[in-house]
């Protein structure tokens, strides 16, 4: 049957009042999902046009604090490059707020699900308790650095031991003329600092550099060192393994 039909000037008309109806029932369902369409698209620029502005607004806020303290140009321009990268990456987020808010419990099963490998497979803490390496994976700290951007320097005494999740990271050192040398690129799923991580005052005796883009995982020994006295048994495998390690230099 045909839908429609052509008058004797040329024009295209219904037929009959059903294709009528049925032509606007079609024209409706159009334009209603093309709204939706627009709505959602809308809905999406505003979204990121918020975040984006309070992310500006923070930024203005640091810039106007480290103005007021003197900072030097170079660190300012250093701070600027990272933020805008950090945006660019992830939209201005080290790990989404939303983690930090979960409830305790489901925080706890989803660090562990997503950082916990890191424990579980290094050196210092395999063969330690699985309730332990749960509750230290709370204590895991997400950092992204991009290319150029040191994760540590020679000399730096931060009590804290670091995990590549993703990317590549230099070991080298800068020498007084400032050439370098690069003695070795470490990769996801490796890790440094052990020593720094479980003693006081212990400086780092290389420099540590981004080599690509790289999301590490940290753990700063002052959050979980009264974690210890809690498992007596991961404690004396950790500082055995820590003691091997470095009898062997």
């Amino acid at each position: 049957m045909n839908v429609l039909t052509t008058t004797g000037t040329g024009d295209i008309v219904p037929s009959t009042q059903q294709e009528l109806i049925y032509i606007t029932f079609i024209m409706f369902v159009t334009k209603f999902f093309i709204a939706m369409f627009i709505g959602d698209v809308t809905s999406v620029l505003n979204s990121y046009t918020s975040s984006l502005v309070n992310y500006e607004y923070g930024i203005a806020e640091l810039r106007d604090y480290l103005h007021n303290e003197n900072v030097s140009d170079h660190q300012m321009e250093k701070m600027w490059h990272y933020v805008r990268q950090l945006w660019t990456r992830n939209r201005g987020k080290q790990i989404p707020r939303l983690v930090i808010r979960l409830p305790y419990v489901m925080r706890y099963d989803l660090m562990n699900e997503v950082y916990g490998q890191h424990l579980r497979h290094s050196y210092i803490f395999s063969g330690t308790e699985e309730a332990f390496i749960r509750q230290l994976s709370l204590e895991l700290k997400h950092v992204i650095f991009f290319p150029g951007n040191y994760i540590v320097q020679h000399g730096d005494s931060d009590q804290s031991m670091y995990f590549i999740h993703r990317g590549e990271v230099d070991i080298l050192t800068v020498h007084p003329n400032l050439t370098e040398t690069v003695h070795d690129v470490l990769h996801a799923g490796e890790m440094f600092g052990i020593a720094q991580g479980l003693f006081h005052g212990v400086p780092h005796h290389f420099s540590f550099r981004a080599k690509t883009t790289v999301d590490i995982i940290t753990l700063q020994l002052n959050k979980w060192q009264d974690l210890l006295k809690f498992f007596p048994a991961s404690k004396h495998l950790i500082y055995s393994k820590a003691e091997l390690v470095y009898m062997k230099h």
